[in-house]
């Protein structure tokens, strides 16, 4: 006996299609006389039921699977609604669109949470070809993807505009990747329901629906995003922000590989960008994967914003993934510099140059260096035997000397201020903010916990959780939380009793 195969689902769908009919031409496809459609059709051998995730059921209508197995497995990756009408089931290799798949049990904590089997397998004259995948889009506006190509059909924007202050905001400090460059990816329920859903958040409090759940910061008008079909969180895509992709591995990075890799064979098509641990800005590493006889490694190229290369990716690199930091990438044979938008590039050969690790070790120290000063108000701060502890410039001139203070941690500048965490002589915490002049802006105040200090603001923890303070040492607002995000463009975010709340740098509800 065949094993029963089940899918999880997301966001049910329905085949309601105008003017639909019963039709024999397309085998496999059945119109019910209500004028729902269902499409049972195999998987061509080689190919994966990934291969046709994104395909569009109806003109309207989106389908995607995350997680599959078998009837004995106990947990599975991912829960999503399923709704009455279109759905997609399984049964051994045989896969049907459509209302015609019956339920076999509810579970999970959603409502409703379907586990969906086929009971019985087709006849061969009941399946549909995947060669009439043009005629059954022409006829019913239903598109199945069976070579890979399918386009990023579930990411477009429905280009509907919502109300920040008709939501509420959970889980400041899981959910929220804080504000740059305008925008910021939240999670969000409506007042009136208590379903959850991503969304791409303006300063000005309005948003639309987030095509993923793995975003960047935005820079530059883009971020980056993981809007493929399955969990992982390293970025596939750029995005606009109105969740529009302007440029994506799938489509726009298969056209590539073929116009820059012509003769060779491209295995894969990947970034080392990680969505959850990388800043970006503004730039996109692709690492094009090559197996031929000429060469096997990689190839790593930079896209801007705009999905412009402007690094091609035809260097080689011996490793197979570029290292990111917070001013540069660095391959092995370049290092692109995010301030400049420009890349130093390595001829030597690694197997016979001894110099080349040193060679472009320098650029990268330098590129740190510069960076972290143009970030940091111009000062660095040092502290070992052969210098006194405090802030010195590029030059290493000491600027503000700080060995009067016991330091607790290494501060820095940001924006004409740095936060001291210091310790008294019995050892106990306290805290107080100097300009750049080396002038404590209040006396020492005891620390209890404390956040980063980001556009004169920082969070001060209390027993009660804590709540945001300036850099004259007072109260910013009212509001007290359990945690929070920095101050950025203006924004910051504590989340209270009654969920996350967004206020400005003078302590104001922002929406």
């Amino acid at each position: 006996m065949k094993k029963l195969i089940m899918i999880i689902l997301m966001v049910g769908f329905t085949l309601c299609l105008v003017s639909c009919k019963s039709d024999d031409e397309i085998q496999g496809v059945t119109v019910l006389d209500s004028g729902e459609v269902s499409v049972t059709f195999t998987i061509p051998d080689g190919t994966d039921i990934e291969d046709v995730l994104g395909s569009e059921v109806g003109e309207e209508h989106t389908v995607c699977i995350t997680s599959a197995g078998d009837s004995t497995r106990e947990s599975f990756g991912y829960w999503y609604d399923v709704s009455a009408g279109g759905i997609l089931s399984r049964f051994d290799n045989i896969y049907r669109y459509g209302p015609d798949a019956e339920i076999s049990q509810a579970t999970g904590t959603a409502t409703p949470q379907t586990w969906v089997m086929l009971y019985s397998a087709p006849s061969d004259d009941e399946i549909f070809k995947p060669e009439d995948a043009d005629l059954l889009a022409e006829k019913y506006g239903i598109h199945l993807y069976f070579d890979g190509d399918a386009p990023n059909s579930n990411v477009k924007s429905n280009g509907v505009s919502y109300n920040a202050s008709d939501y509420t905001f959970s889980e400041v400090s899981r959910w929220c990747n804080g504000f740059n460059d305008g925008y910021c990816f939240v999670m969000a329920s409506s007042k009136d329901d208590q379903g959850s859903q991503g969304f791409i958040l303006s300063s000005d409090g309005t948003m639309v629906e987030s095509p993923s759940w793995a975003i960047s910061n935005f820079c530059s008008g883009a971020a980056l995003a993981h809007v493929g079909m399955d969990d992982s969180d390293y970025a596939d895509s750029i995005i606009d922000p109105k969740g529009n992709v302007i440029w994506s591995i799938r489509e726009e990075g298969a056209e590539a590989a073929e116009q820059y890799f012509p003769k060779e064979e491209v295995t894969k098509v990947q970034s080392p960008f990680c969505v959850g641990d990388d800043t970006y800005h503004g730039y996109f590493p692709v690492e094009f994967s090559i197996d031929s006889f000429d060469y096997t490694g990689s190839s790593i190229g930079i896209l801007n914003a705009k999905g412009e290369w402007v690094v091609e990716p035809t260097a080689q690199s011996r490793s197979e993934i570029c290292d990111l930091a917070d001013y540069f990438i660095a391959a092995d044979t370049f290092i692109f510099n995010y301030a400049s938008g420009e890349a130093t590039y390595f001829d030597g050969n690694a197997n016979t140059d001894s110099d080349i690790e040193e060679k472009r070790q320098r650029p990268i120290d330098n590129l740190a260096e510069k960076g972290y000063l143009a970030e940091h108000d111009g000062l660095i701060y040092h502290d070992s035997i052969q210098k006194p502890a405090g802030f010195y410039d590029e030059d290493e001139n000491l600027i503000i000397d700080l060995s009067k203070y016991n330091l607790a941690d290494s501060p820095k500048f940001a924006d004409g201020y740095a936060l001291l965490a210091i310790h008294n002589q019995q050892r106990s915490n306290y805290l107080t903010i100097i300009d750049t002049s080396g002038k404590e802006m209040f006396k020492p105040l005891k620390d209890n916990g404390h956040g980063d200090l980001s556009e004169g603001l920082f969070f001060m923890e209390d027993e009660n959780g804590g709540y945001f303070m300036n850099v004259n040492g007072e109260k910013v607002g009212d509001l007290t939380g359990e945690n929070h995000l920095p101050c950025h463009d203006d924004r910051a975010w504590i989340e209270t009793e009654d969920g996350g709340v967004c206020i400005n740098s003078q302590g104001n509800k922002a929406f």
